[in-house]
């Protein structure tokens, strides 16, 4: 009997659990509207739309040397935001924490 190895460009049930944990309070509250994967031979990777749907706004992937990137999507295109060799250590940017003061001043605009 041979065993196939387990490709390091492919998230595995831990890694999604893990982003699943971060993920679920931002969709119950609106944040994110739509969550897609797409699996290919050298990357593994899950993008995260807002409510206007069109572009993503957040990529989080596996790449082929294994390592979890978590990406920004801007005008200027992605930006990695995370890289680390474990999922939880990478997505801790997207972990819910109490806010201790207001992000931006009232009133203000981006």
């Amino acid at each position: 009997m041979s065993v196939i190895p387990f490709s390091k460009a492919r998230f595995t049930p831990a890694d999604l659990i893990e982003f699943f944990r971060a993920a679920l309070p931002r969709c119950a509250r609106g944040e994110w509207a739509r969550i897609a994967r797409s699996t290919g031979r050298n990357r593994d990777s899950i993008e995260i739309f807002g409510s206007e749907g069109t572009r993503p706004i957040l990529t989080f992937e596996r790449g082929a040397d294994g390592a979890y990137r978590l990406f920004r999507h801007g005008a200027e295109g992605p930006v990695c935001i995370a890289s680390d060799a474990g999922a939880a250590d990478c997505l801790t940017l997207l972990r819910d924490r109490p806010l201790r003061r207001p992000l931006c001043p009232a009133g203000s605009t981006l």
